[in-house]
């Protein structure tokens, strides 16, 4: 936290006389009030931060992720780096500080973690409960409606099943075992409770998915945790950064060069980022009347310029008048049109003076592209931050899946893992291939061309290699299930789950207290997290199953 808090006060220190952002953080300040206000979390906190947006002399810390179903936690410690960032910057600096939390409403709902969540499940398929949401992937989130009633119920009843089963099991497997687990299962009921309650006032106030799973969000880090994070929608806000989205259209054959540069040359190429096309592409979607998106490429005529592209879902053909003779058509489609991915940061970072962007695992790549083509524009490009750590803790899942192994390999050593599975994958290939050679005999015996002293014969060899041990077909069953179980086993105990373990097992204003303790006491952004939770054991936390 340290590095990053002097990179931040010497990005400020060196850009606080380049920007002019006081007329866009007061447009967004409408669209923020306006999103809490819907929400039921403009509280006073949210209050105060508004106006300190609208201070001058405010510093903004941003961060933005699309609305997941049930966020994982790495979506939720985003607020919560960007929280403790904000406090020890206006400390620092004394300056206010907010942190802007941009809901990317937008996309498309192509992305698996916009319509999946998962939790840790050593007894299900790959070991990982999954509750989904089947929606219209071509579709932009703010045209999918929310779930029906029967689907959140449906959801609701699977996190209590699931909730339950694994404390049965827990205490089932401690007791075979002769270990000592302290459940306390009051409170994880609880917690599932409580969870359960957000969810349906949640459901009550959205109007869409995407409100309803950004409004949870706001929730847990608004109201249960305190925190004064500003959101909006980027369906809603980013409608004024017109000038911005100009800039970058009106010097496209510029902006397209360096495009090209950050995604083709070995210096800045990375291999998550956006596509090598990308540069022949404008810098922002259009959006169809079907409610989809469209991607333009752009077309020069004289001194012209439009953008030409055919809908993904149905498949209508567009033609923009972006730059003409007389100016930038921009104005009449600005509030139907959304930045592409590489082009968000520079749009936003520009508009509202940025100091720092938290990012996240999957977007270091393109914002790496992005930090190319904003150096070569002279736009000012913040810090970024990316706070992924592994939390480790024993949840109720995790304690389940580290019994089940301790049966299987005898001992509590994950270093032990791959050796285990080895030798359970020999014991089954030496029965399969004793039960093939067996049958291939029993072929041989029943072959109507041998005598009956062949045939004697035969039966020896059959029970010679039966000797091999007692009832070893027997034991098939039995160690092809160990054999999924251990597979099961790495999945949940390296799985990052949705936020419903945490707030279960750790309770959400725990979760809070310990990430902002770690940050507070200069905790390193990569550093694996141990976590109190409600369940004592002497199982250990530094498992590497993998």
């Amino acid at each position: 936290m340290r590095e990053l808090t002097q990179d931040c006060v010497v990005f400020h220190t060196n850009s606080v006389l380049k920007r002019d952002s006081a007329n866009r953080r007061a447009q967004l300040s409408k669209w923020i009030r306006k999103f809490h206000s819907e929400c039921g979390t403009l509280t006073s906190d949210v209050k105060e931060a508004i106006d300190k947006l609208n201070d001058s002399s405010c510093i903004v810390i941003m961060t933005a992720h699309q609305p997941n179903l049930f966020a994982y936690g790495g979506v939720m410690r985003k607020a919560t780096l960007g929280y403790a960032l904000s406090r020890i910057l206006s400390k620092e600096l004394g300056l206010p500080v907010i942190s802007f939390f941009g809901i990317a409403d937008q996309d498309f709902a192509n992305d698996r973690w916009l319509r999946s969540a998962l939790l840790p499940d050593v007894q299900k398929r790959d070991g990982i409960l999954e509750l989904r949401y089947d929606i219209n992937q071509k579709l932009m989130l703010t045209n999918i409606p929310k779930p029906s009633v029967k689907t959140v119920d449906n959801w609701k009843n699977e996190i209590r099943r699931w909730l339950l089963s694994k404390i049965n099991s827990v205490k089932r497997l401690g007791k075979e075992l002769n270990i000592e687990i302290d459940i306390n299962e009051m409170n994880l009921i609880s917690n599932s409770d409580g969870f359960l309650g957000l969810i349906n006032e949640c459901y009550d106030k959205s109007r869409n998915y995407p409100d309803f799973n950004a409004f949870l969000m706001s929730r847990i880090i608004n109201e249960v945790w305190g925190y004064d994070t500003l959101f909006s929608r980027f369906s809603e806000c980013q409608q004024i950064f017109e000038e911005e989205f100009k800039l970058l259209i009106s010097n496209f054959r510029e902006y397209s060069t360096y495009v090209r540069e950050a995604t083709d040359s070995n210096e800045v190429k990375v291999d998550q980022g956006v596509s090598e096309l990308e540069y022949q592409l404008l810098p922002f979607w259009y959006h169809c009347e079907c409610g989809s998106k469209v991607r333009l490429t752009p077309e020069f005529a004289d001194n012209s310029l439009s953008g030409v592209g055919e809908c993904d879902n149905c498949k209508r053909e567009y033609l923009i008048k972006l730059l003409l003779n007389e100016g930038c058509g921009l104005s009449n489609i600005i509030s139907k049109i959304s930045a592409r991915a590489l082009a968000m940061p520079l749009v936003f970072f520009l508009g509202l003076g940025v100091c720092c962007y938290i990012g996240g695992a999957g977007g270091q790549s393109y914002l790496r592209q992005a930090k190319h083509v904003a150096d070569h524009m002279n736009i000012l490009f913040p810090p970024i931050a990316v706070w992924r750590p592994r939390d480790r803790y024993h949840g109720i899942s995790q304690v389940e899946a580290l019994l089940i192994y301790q049966k299987i390999s005898g001992n509590y050593d994950s270093s032990l893992y791959t050796q285990t599975v080895e030798k359970i994958k020999k014991e089954i290939y030496e029965i399969r291939k004793e039960t093939k050679e067996i049958e291939s005999r029993r072929q041989e015996f029943i072959s109507p061309h041998l005598d009956r002293d062949a045939k004697s014969d035969k039966i020896s060899e059959i029970i010679n290699v039966k000797k091999y041990g007692p009832n070893r077909d027997d034991r098939l069953p039995n160690l092809l299930i160990n054999e999924r179980l251990l597979e099961n086993i790495s999945h949940t105990l390296t799985l990052y789950p949705c936020i419903i373990d945490y707030a279960i097992n750790t309770s959400l204003q725990n979760t809070s207290k310990q990430w902002i303790g770690f940050l507070t006491e200069d905790g390193t952004l990569n550093s694996d997290l141990y976590l109190e939770t409600n369940i004592r054991t002497s199982l250990p936390l530094n498992y590497t199953v993998s």
